[in-house]
């Protein structure tokens, strides 16, 4: 260089042991009484420290960064009392290098440290030692797992998979693996573990672990799915449905195996899924395929309009989000192949967990690297179906979820345990409603009414003892149509028209309809007029338009429903027109509504009536 610079450190850091450069023109450097040091290059920077500790009290020996990662490491010689010689490794985090991240401790080497070097993706930490022995630490585990209901598995070691139900309150059982799996998959009674065309596959049992068999498939795996029976692999854009056990008295021997998809089907399948009953698969065409195993044939398909990435079914198999090449995501339900467009889908998004609790059908999570979103499947209201935002989570740092019950979050992290996130959207489960605000009770309100977690609900609305909060309660089960606890918050109001005009329709089966009262009563009359028209019984529209005196609205839907009813609608519309004063169209409406020799009559009386009231304006 040019013009080169120097720098002189204190004299009580000692002499520089080692450096490394990390970050945007940072070094650290490592001084042999135990001090590191970081500096920066950029010029306006240069001759500060930013950083400087002493970690290490006798001489510090080397240092190495991992920049992904983010963590320094630096190994010292400790003397002890008693002369024993032994070294420690000390982890630092870069973000804050006060913090110690992690300390290893090795007592079986005499000689000294030499060097020690990361692998590029910082799994693995490298230390040479004097006497020519070399040792190798797993500074982080490949985050893989998988969940089946309640049950989750995932690595805890290279060579150990541990399986568990906390929700059930079942021991964690350990399983020691052939080699380090590249995937893993649970179901209700095995594992499957596995790398490149290979699986290994155990059985969960009362008495233990036992390994069932191995199988080789035509290409690299990519991902395993596993139910009851059946274990689905997707390698090379094809699927192979097999049987796990494969006895034969248990499942037919055309139904042992089957290879998706068929040698005439020119597509690519990019992600699937099995239930219980269902293969779900999605491909680069965008068709959505259900495969039903007790038919043992595809009982429905949908085609999107792009390619499907991802499909995550429900535990039901009734429901399935997938997102598709354009990051978009949609809810699409099977039963009736209707589809719903998920609102504020961020394209980051790496997966889906649906809700396990059992009282909770309709909830799921959608997880990216850092923050978990909660939506919500409102499948029965007066605005028809439709997903909805309910909020969302921090999620802590290399953190991948598992699992969802109840509003917590099972996740693995890096270090191979497993720990419980509490969703924000779920904080009403967790708070005392006696120590709680009226403010931050009126907002876990609204948390409980959008999860449609009713009976939480009430109990806030107790807790509250306000009569606005008992309003929005009832207005929410109006909406959700939920026609008996919408009878209770009212006859908690004291509203007895309400809870009369309730009683009055409790029984009505037809959706439509029930739909078109709910509405009328939240004084949506548009959409009410709506649903009566679509219900059994459309007249309904007519009756609420007449009795709320809307005659333009009333007429028009006489000439479609009823329109012998014209003459007695527009009758009535005539005598408020008269009322009001507009002579002209009330004449116009008794004409419509009166016919033969009345309609002379009617005629004469209105014209007199009119000029009786125009000589009576000019006399005064």
């Amino acid at each position: 260089p040019d013009n080169p610079i120097e720098l002189a450190f204190q004299q009580r850091y000692g002499n520089i042991i080692s450096y490394r450069w990390y970050g945007d023109g940072y070094i650290m450097i490592g001084f042999s009484h135990g001090y590191f040091v970081v500096i920066s290059t950029h010029i306006r920077e240069i001759g500060q420290e930013l950083f400087q500790a002493h970690n290490h009290k006798d001489s510090l020996t080397s240092i190495a960064i991992s920049q992904s990662l983010n963590k320094a490491a630096s190994f010292v010689k400790i003397n002890d009392l008693k002369d024993f010689i032994f070294f420690l490794i000390k982890i630092h985090d870069l973000t804050d290098l006060k913090e110690m991240y992690a300390i290893v401790t090795l007592d079986e080497e005499t000689k000294g440290l030499d060097q020690m070097c990361w692998t590029d993706d910082g799994q693995l930490l490298a230390v040479s030692s004097q006497q020519g022995s070399l040792h190798v630490f797993l500074t982080k585990l490949p985050i893989l797992g998988d969940s089946s209901g309640t049950r989750i598995a995932y690595l805890t070691s290279l060579l150990e998979v541990t399986v568990d139900n906390q929700v059930e309150g079942e021991s964690p059982v350990a399983i020691a693996v052939e080699v380090e799996p590249s995937f893993i998959a649970v179901g209700p009674y095995h594992v499957a573990v596995g790398m490149n065309n290979r699986a290994w596959f155990y059985a969960l049992g009362d008495g233990g672990v036992e390994r069932v068999k191995d199988t080789e498939y035509l290409g690299t795996v990519a991902s395993m799915c596993l139910n009851c029976d059946y274990a689905a692999a997707l390698f090379e854009g094809k699927v192979q449905l097999h049987v796990i056990d494969g006895d034969e008295q248990v499942v037919q021997e055309d139904r042992q195996t089957k290879l998706f998809p068929e040698p005439d089907q020119k597509y690519r399948i990019l992600s699937h899924a099995l239930t219980s009953e269902f293969l779900y698969y999605g491909t680069d065409t965008g068709l959505i395929q259900c495969f039903y195993f007790e038919d043992w044939q595809s009982v429905n398909e949908y085609r999107h309009t792009v390619g499907v990435r991802k499909v995550f079914p429900d535990p039901n198999g009734t429901r399935l989000v997938f997102i598709d090449e354009k990051s978009d995501s949609f809810l699409y339900c099977p039963v009736n192949d209707s589809v719903f467009e998920i609102p504020d889908f961020s394209p980051a998004i790496k997966g889906v967990l649906w809700e396990n609790w059992f009282s909770n059908k309709g909830v799921f999570v959608a997880y990216e690297e850092d923050k978990v979103y909660t939506y919500a499947f409102h499948k029965d209201t007066i605005q028809g179906s439709k997903v909805i935002l309910v909020g969302a989570t921090k999620l802590p740092f290399s953190h991948k979820p598992l699992l969802l019950h109840n509003g917590e979050l099972t996740c693995q992290t890096q270090s191979g345990k497993i720990n419980s996130v509490v969703l924000n959207t779920h904080s009403f489960l967790n708070n005392p409603h006696s120590d709680t605000s009226k403010d931050k009770l009126q907002w876990l309100l609204q948390q409980a009414v959008m999860l449609k977690r009713f009976s939480d609900a009430w109990n806030i609305c107790k807790a509250l003892n306000r009569s606005e909060a008992w309003g929005e309660l009832g207005r929410a089960c109006l909406h959700h149509m939920e026609v008996e606890l919408a009878i209770r918050v009212y006859r908690m109001m004291g509203n007895v028209g309400m809870v009369m005009s309730l009683e009055d329709i409790k029984g009505i089966e037809d959706q439509n309809l029930l739909a078109g009262h709910l509405a009328m009563f939240c004084n949506d009359y548009n959409r009410a007029q709506d649903l009566y028209l679509t219900s059994s019984y459309p007249m309904a529209a007519l009756e609420m338009r007449r009795d709320l005196q809307h005659w333009d609205s009333a007429l028009q839907l006489a000439k479609r429903l009823d329109p012998d009813e014209i003459p007695f609608i527009s009758k009535e519309y005539a005598i408020q027109l008269e009322f009001v004063g507009d002579y002209t169209n009330a004449l116009a409406h008794y004409e419509k509504g009166i016919t033969g020799n009345n309609k002379v009559s009617v005629c004469i009386v209105c014209s007199l009536t009119y000029k009786s009231l125009s000589v009576a304006s000019v006399t005064e």
